[in-house]
């Protein structure tokens, strides 16, 4: 199980196995943010969307590789507004993003904020 995001962000893989957790790399990572959505590959965990400082939601996102504990930035090149709290399916070559807030949403984030 891999964790990221949130406006502190500690970012931690969890070992079932092992019983135990660690810190994951940073470098290369998107910047914090909060309702963000997020698939695994097989190989990768791909986030996208949420919302940033500034209340502004976010259309970019980053890959995340284990193996290497290394991220990739997603190209923000034809991409969708923005959107937090959206849901997405990795279809087994795409990651397809649905739904959610779209654009600068206030009363999304202050509901999101406020539980």
């Amino acid at each position: 199980m891999i964790l990221w995001g949130g406006w502190q962000s500690c970012p931690a893989g969890y070992d079932p196995v092992a019983q135990r957790w660690s810190s994951i790399g940073t470098n290369g990572a998107p910047k914090t943010r909060l309702a963000t959505t997020a698939v695994w590959t097989g190989q990768e965990m791909i986030v996208w969307g949420g919302v940033g400082d500034g209340r502004i939601a976010l259309n970019d996102g980053g890959r995340y590789s284990p193996i290497s504990d290394s991220w990739t930035l997603i190209s923000t090149n034809g991409s969708p507004l923005g959107r937090l709290r959206s849901t997405a399916v990795w279809t087994g070559n795409e990651m397809i993003v649905w739904g959610g807030a779209a654009g600068p949403d206030q009363g999304a984030y202050q509901r999101l904020i406020s539980e």
